[in-house]
């Protein structure tokens, strides 16, 4: 590239380098100009943590770049003899997304981050340089263009940019980047994730002996969990990390301040701790001593490192003894590094899955809005079968008869929405013939095919009861009724003995609420508590061996669907997966040898949008993250929750989008009451989902209630907290007085804005069908004012600004939009014209004037997952 010379500014008395073109690039016109846009984009910054230039000139038909002099060391050589602890490191880390969030509003994109690039000057700050391959967003340039490496400083060739090919230096590149595509902001962010992670482990996380591996790696595999490598750190930190490594754009952080505001929160939050982060591989020269000389800031750095030497000796025996227990908790029998992820759909509306016993064939749902319809998938081949044709019903299941020449299918239909039955098809397609009446799982057979296990969820009082009966349905008996707070939904699982079942059931005991992986005695009904998840877990899959049962749970941390291992019958915990995925825990089967599973793989962009009150006039506030899971108002500010169960407030123009009770812990729901001045929402401590009010600033807060299971909102009258528990809605004071119980048989109810009426959510079994009925009556107690029908698929009720009206959702025409049914009866009324997409949530305005509501796509397809024996 050419040499950098230490020179002196005689005019200024300051010392600078000068950075010189060689005199062959000098006459490559490519080459030349980015030299040139180096000085000119970099010149154009101005912050502490990005390296000033001061001029660009000519010498002697030399071009040269006068910029800071920066006296320190780039950070992988920083990282090679250095020792991070965790603080320094998000210091850095804090000062490099600050940096690059300055050169993203100034419409900068950098494109070759990475620690070559990142020089730690004597004093510990941190410098970005080399804008050599940035770019201005305006500018849309392609990115597919010629290049000519990234760096003046040497670098090791395995990692350097291969010329011709894409921009960006191969193992630092973000998987757009790899691929030619647009670049935004989004695909530094990657880059620094990669930095990051190497700051963290000491290794670089997409790694290989030539570029094309590189290539693949970053495309397409997932790199070794951060805190595999270094037990001592955050989780926090490890998620961090593996959000700004997405794959997917629109799942990595969205700007570098989201991600600084990520660093900081945790910074704060661990400003106590001391953590050491290994040093890179090549600490020391091969037969050196790592010896060096080094300034008064490096011997302070040395002091430092000599007195916390005995914390150091602790630290390994604690990383030995973390090892020892990962290698001995490790799921028996696996080999996970082998692991492989195949996708078997596209379509991204993949819905319940199985996989017949011998892996040849899985059974899936499509859903197209309303309309749901089944297909059979030869796994080899790829060739597809639609075996029902699409229809205005649900779902619930599916699975295969052990011979695999029968599909098995859980299904409701327009009249019964929540009424199901089970269905047995050939394989390839026929009459469906119907076996069971209300059923809510997909049967699992016995180990020799004669029998059927299955769940049947009762409302009232709410409980999961487990039956048996014979392959065709007949002769069904209770097995087990477990006592829950909500109805059974959970798949079981027969033991390769035939003399247990397993299943999760979500219960309450003394003031946790937890799901329950519970194995049953099938002769006697004698239950074994296995272990006790904090989060919903569902889908359960007993090993051929009997060695463990897989669990499809919410990981803590994440809020993601993961796969988890819990061993028999110790019932020791281990991961299954541990990646950015996040699977849907309704489904997971695995073939009769355990050389296979299947599972759905979820992906969501969920936006928040704002309307008048008619619905027209609809604009986008917020992008990035999805937001939508829950929705309110605060004032006039929006309150939205994140698909991380965290919450943000935002203004009505998107300008402001600031967290709200911190970032730091997941909250599941959120109300905000009438009169702006208290929050309601639930939290997870120590095993149990607990009710709190606090300020509308997050401030004073305390505990209402425990344990509960949700449905938690403000009344009308900011009094006091609803929220559902052991079966039934209670409300709870504001004032802290003690919870009453509400008398009333629903699944659903909520109050008018004006406090004088509830809607109330009615099941039940009409002439052999299961109807829903939506009673609306006055709050103090009298008859109904208004008996409604269900419409099919109603989601999110609630009433209307005037009171006069019951609004939700509805998919209809492969598009959800907001509905009003009028309290005095006839036809619905559409408000929101949306003729695609998916909606989630909506709420009016206190005052009335606007309407805001969430909307985008959920994307679900089935995936394989093999080679992990």
């Amino acid at each position: 590239m050419g040499t950098v010379w230490l020179a002196e500014d005689v005019n200024l008395g300051r010392r600078v380098a000068l950075k010189f073109l060689s005199e062959a690039l000098a006459r490559n016109e490519q080459a030349l100009e980015r030299f040139k846009q180096e000085a000119r984009t970099a010149s154009s910054l101005n912050h502490p943590n990005i390296c000033t230039i001061y001029e660009i000139g000519q010498e002697n038909g030399e071009y040269f770049i006068a910029m800071e002099l920066i006296e320190g060391e780039p950070l992988d050589q920083y990282l090679a003899h250095h020792r991070l602890d965790l603080q320094e490191l998000l210091d850095l880390a804090i000062q490099i997304s600050d940096a690059l969030d300055a050169a993203h509003i100034s419409g900068v994109l950098h494109r070759d981050i990475k620690p070559a690039n990142i020089l730690i000057s004597s004093r510990g700050q941190a410098k970005i340089l080399d804008f050599g391959l940035a770019k201005l967003v305006a500018a849309r340039q392609s990115a597919a263009q010629p290049t000519y490496a990234g760096s003046t400083l040497v670098e090791n060739p395995a990692h350097l940019t291969s010329p011709g090919t894409a921009v960006g230096t191969v193992a630092f590149m973000s998987p757009e980047q790899a691929r030619g595509k647009d670049l935004d902001a989004r695909t530094d962010l990657f880059s620094f994730g990669a930095v990051l992670y190497e700051m963290a482990t000491g290794k670089l996380p997409f790694d290989g002996e030539t570029t094309a591996v590189v290539f693949d790696a970053i495309l397409n595999r997932d790199p070794v969990p951060v805190r595999d490598l270094n037990a001592e750190l955050p989780p926090r930190l490890d998620e961090i990390i593996r959000t700004a490594l997405e794959k997917d754009r629109d799942l990595r952080y969205q700007s570098a301040a989201e991600m600084r505001a990520e660093l900081k929160r945790l910074k704060r939050d661990t400003s106590s701790g001391r953590v050491i982060v290994p040093s890179g591989p090549s600490a020391a020269a091969p037969g050196s001593s790592g010896a060096q000389s080094v300034g008064p800031a490096q011997a302070k750095r040395s002091l430092r490192r000599t007195l916390i030497l005995s914390l150091l000796a602790v630290i390994v025996v604690l990383a030995i003894a973390a090892g020892a227990y990962l290698w001995f908790s490790r799921p028996r029998g696996f080999n996970l590094q082998n692991m492989r992820i195949a996708q078997l759909t596209d379509s991204g509306n993949a819905g319940a899955v199985a996989l017949s016993p011998d892996g040849r064939y899985i059974v899936y749902v499509l859903q197209d809005g309303a309309m749901e319809s089944l297909w059979v998938r030869q796994v080899v081949t790829g060739g597809n079968v639609q075996v029902l044709a699409p229809d205005q019903v649900h779902f619930v299941a599916v699975s295969f008869t052990p011979d695999g020449n029968y599909v098995m299918f859980v299904r409701s239909d327009k009249r019964t929405v929540n009424f199901r039955y089970l269905y047995r098809m050939p394989v390839l397609g026929g009459t469906p013939t119907q076996l069971i009446r209300d059923i809510d799982s997909a049967p699992v057979f016995s180990p020799d095919g004669s029998q059927i296990a299955f769940t049947r969820g009762v409302v009232s009082p709410s409980s999961n009861r487990i039956l048996v009966a014979n392959q065709d349905g007949s002769n069904e008996h209770v097995v087990v009724d477990i006592p829950s707070f909500s109805a059974g939904a959970s798949s079981v699982s027969w033991s390769p003995d035939g003399q247990n079942l397993a299943i999760v059931s979500p219960e309450s005991r003394g003031n946790a609420i937890n799901w329950v992986l519970e194995v049953i005695s099938v002769k006697t009904g004698q239950k074994k508590d296995l272990y006790r998840f904090q989060l919903n877990a569902r889908a359960v899959a007993w090993l051929p061996d009997g060695s463990g049962v897989l669990v499809m749970a919410r990981d803590e941390q994440s809020i993601r669907g993961q796969i988890f291992f819990v061993s028999y019958p110790d019932g020791k915990l281990s991961r299954f997966t541990n990646d950015l995925s996040d699977y849907n825990i309704c489904c997971l089967d695995i073939t009769h040898d355990a050389a296979a599973l299947v599972a759905l793989q979820n992906s969501l962009v969920s936006d928040i949008w704002v309307a008048k009150p008619d619905g027209s006039d609809p604009r986008q506030v917020s992008s990035g993250e999805p937001m939508g899971n829950g929705l309110g108002w605060l004032g006039d500010r929006i309150v939205a929750g994140t698909s991380r169960a965290r919450w943000r407030v935002l203004s009505l123009d998107g300008s402001s989008n600031v967290p709200l009770l911190g970032a730091s812990e997941p909250h599941f729901q959120l109300s905000t009451c009438n009169d702006g001045k208290h929050l309601i929402y639930t939290s997870l401590h120590k095993g149990s989902l607990e009710l709190w009010q606090s300020e509308a600033d997050g401030s004073n807060a305390r505990e209402l209630a425990a344990p509960v299971a949700g449905g938690s909102f403000c009344t009308p009258d900011s009094s006091a907290a609803v929220y559902y528990s052991q079966g039934s809605f209670w409300r709870a004071p504001l004032d802290g007085s003690a919870a009453q119980k509400i008398n009333l048989s629903s699944s659903s109810f909520g109050y008018s804005r004006d406090g004088k009426l509830i809607y109330d959510v009615k099941q039940g079994v009409e002439g052999g069908n299961y109807r829903g009925k939506i009673v609306v009556s006055p709050a103090a107690g009298g008859p109904p004012v208004a008996t409604l029908d269900t419409p099919y698929g109603l989601q999110a009720l609630s009433f209307t600004p005037d009171d006069k009206g019951l609004a939700f959702l509805l998919t209809r025409n492969r598009a959800t939009n907001i509905w009003i049914q009028p309290l005095s009866g006839g036809p619905l009324s559409q408000v929101t014209k949306f003729t695609s997409g998916e909606m989630y949530a909506f709420a009016w305005s206190p005052d009335g004037k606007h309407l805001a509501f969430s909307r985008g796509q959920r994307k679900s397809d089935v995936v394989m997952i093999s080679d992990f024996r």
